[in-house]
C-alpha cells in the first residue's frame, strides 16, 4: 500500500495491474493536483470544524463560519480569547500583535459612508472586547485678516465665511470676536451683537457691551464676543457658515474689529469641530 502525491491510495498486487482509489486523502506532507472547489478541509454536514494541537482545541469554525481562537463559541466572525500583552517583548500576554496584519473590509477605502482612506480613524476595543473604530475630530477654522468696521442697527456681514463637507453627524460651531468702539465722543452707550448663519439661517448669536460711559472713569471701548453651539450635520453634505454683526444702544458710534491695526486686541475667528 502507498499513497500517491494527490492523496489517492495505491494497492500493489502480483497481478499485472495495480489498484488505485478514486477518493483522495489529505497527506501530512501535502497534496498536489488539488482543486479548491472540490478538495477542501472541513465538514459536509451541519457540524463545526475543530483544529487541535496537543489534543487540545486551538481553533473552532462554527457552522455559521465564525472563527474562534481560544474559544469554542465565537461571538463575531473572528473572536480571539486570551489576555492581551501590552508589552510584546514581555511575553506576559496570550494575544500579541507585533505588526498590523488585520484588515476589516467594513472600514476600508471603498466604504461609501466613512472610507478610511479619506477619513482616518483609530481602532479601539470596547468594554465587550469588540474591535471598534472612532472618528478623528476634524477641525475647520477661518480667521479674519483685514480691518473692518460697522455702524448699523441691522445685521451686516463681517466677511467671515467657512465652508466644509461633513464627515460625521455632529459638529460644534465656535465664534470669537474682539474689537473696540469709536471713543471720539465720551457719551457712548452701545452693545455689539454677532450671529452665525448655517446655509443662510441663523443658529444663534451673542451680545456684549461695546462701549459704556462712566462719569468717574470715562469710556470703556473694548469688547469681546464668544458663541458656541452643537449642530447636526449629514456626512457628505456641504455646509457654509457666515458671521453677521450689528450694534444697538442709546448713544451709538462706529464699531471696529482691527486685527491688522490692533493685532493684540482685535480678532475674529470661526471654527467647526466635528466629533
Amino acid at each position: 500500500l502507498s499513497f500517491n502525491a494527490n492523496g489517492t491510495l495505491n494497492l500493489q498486487t502480483n497481478f499485472p495491474d495495480n489498484f488505485t482509489t478514486t477518493s483522495a486523502a489529505w497527506l501530512t506532507q501535502g497534496n498536489s493536483g488539488t482543486t479548491p472547489t472540490t478538495n477542501f478541509l472541513g465538514t459536509t454536514d451541519n457540524q463545526a470544524l475543530s483544529i487541535r494541537t496537543n489534543n487540545t482545541e486551538a481553533i473552532r469554525i462554527t457552522t455559521a463560519g465564525d472563527v474562534g481562537i481560544g474559544t469554542a463559541v465565537p461571538a463575531r466572525k473572528l473572536h480571539i480569547a486570551g489576555n492581551p500583552s501590552t508589552n510584546p517583548g514581555s511575553g506576559t500576554g496570550t494575544v500579541t500583535i507585533y505588526n498590523p496584519t488585520l484588515r476589516i473590509n467594513g472600514l476600508n477605502a471603498t466604504n461609501t459612508g466613512f472610507p478610511v482612506a479619506s477619513y482616518p480613524r483609530p481602532i479601539g476595543v470596547d468594554a465587550n472586547g469588540d474591535v471598534t473604530f472612532t472618528s478623528v475630530p476634524s477641525i475647520y477654522s477661518v480667521t479674519g485678516t483685514t480691518d473692518i468696521s460697522m455702524n448699523s442697527t441691522t445685521f451686516t456681514s463681517t466677511g467671515l465665511s467657512l465652508t466644509f463637507t461633513a464627515k460625521t453627524n455632529n459638529a460644534l460651531v465656535l465664534l470669537t470676536m474682539s474689537g473696540r468702539s469709536d471713543p471720539s465722543t465720551g457719551s457712548v452707550q452701545q452693545n455689539v451683537w454677532a450671529r452665525v448663519l448655517l446655509n443662510g439661517t441663523s443658529i444663534g448669536g451673542t451680545v456684549a457691551v461695546g462701549a459704556d460711559y462712566d462719569d468717574l472713569t470715562g469710556v470703556t471701548t473694548g469688547w469681546n464676543l464668544s458663541f458656541s453651539r452643537p449642530i447636526n450635520v449629514t456626512p457628505g453634505s456641504t455646509y457654509t457658515l457666515t458671521v453677521e454683526w450689528r450694534r444697538t444702544g442709546n448713544i451709538t458710534r462706529t464699531i471696529f474689529c482691527e486685527p491688522v491695526t490692533l493685532p493684540d486686541a482685535a480678532h475674529r475667528t470661526l471654527t467647526v469641530i466635528e466629533y
